[in-house]
């Protein structure tokens, strides 16, 4: 596609996003409020027992600082829910008929709510947290590795999404896999706690999951706990879901067309 195209579409969705400036400040309300939360439920837990598997309050306090900031920027969820809606509503048609991929538009789309998220709660959550929290500030390097690593993580969250928006062709709703979908990040992704708590035998089952790529492994670059080679682990799982992202989109493309003659 024409880079000034994809310009043009990041444009015209950023402004549509800024044209609902309510839902952002209730978003970064509510990462504000859960920050409050975590910290002093994590403060209850640490006041119980110091240390936990080698972590202390003042690591935790860092993590669920980073959670929110990583969260502000990872805002796919729209995706899944307008392609099934399109489906059900038959608008996708009209989608199938325009010269541009519908997978990538619609991944731009996500994309331009994500700078938003990323300009008007990640950063303000970021700049509290150095200032109140105390987040050690990494080098200049890393804050790269990071930022590469949140774009990486979202490429992983959007692939998900899209395949959970296009299984609406096949499905009379999709409305189960969302769930499953979001109860699997809450879980798996370490937006809930780190992932090196859970059980050994556990943390080997779900270790190379595409879903810690989308905060665990962004927040273990930042932190130094995890080395650069992790971007090329959640470079794979983009890349990987990108592919069959399309590959289904093409047989959902194929039956939508024979299925209206």
């Amino acid at each position: 596609m024409n880079p000034r195209v994809l310009w043009a579409i990041l444009k015209l969705n950023l402004r549509e996003a800024l044209a609902y400036r309510a839902d952002l400040a209730v978003d970064l309300l509510s990462g504000f409020i859960l920050l409050g939360i975590y910290y002093y439920l994590w403060g209850a837990v640490f006041e119980a027992r110091p240390e936990i598997q080698g972590l202390d309050f003042a690591f935790m306090t860092g993590y669920i600082a980073l959670v929110r900031i990583v969260q502000g920027f990872a805002q796919t969820e729209s995706l899944e829910d307008e392609i099934a809606q399109r489906v059900q509503d038959g608008s996708i048609a009209l989608d199938l008929l325009r010269p541009y991929s519908l997978q990538l538009y619609a991944v731009l789309r996500v994309y331009a709510q994500s700078l938003l998220g990323a300009l008007l709660i990640s950063v303000p959550v970021f700049l509290f947290s150095l200032l109140v929290l105390r987040l050690p500030l990494p080098s200049l390097p890393r804050v790269g590795l990071f930022l590469l690593s949140l774009h990486l993580g979202f490429l992983v969250n959007a692939g998900i999404s899209f395949l959970i928006g296009v299984a609406a062709f096949f499905l009379r709703s999709n409305e189960g896999l969302v769930q499953l979908r979001r109860f699997a990040i809450a879980l798996l992704s370490g937006s809930l706690f780190p992932l090196v708590l859970l059980p050994d035998f556990v943390y080997g089952l779900i270790a190379w999951l595409p879903f810690r790529a989308m905060v665990d492994v962004p927040i273990g670059v930042y932190l130094g706990t995890h080395s650069p080679l992790w971007l090329g682990f959640q470079a794979l799982w983009g890349l990987g879901l990108w592919v069959l992202g399309a590959w289904l989109f093409g047989v959902a493309r194929r039956r939508l067309t024979i299925l209206g003659g």
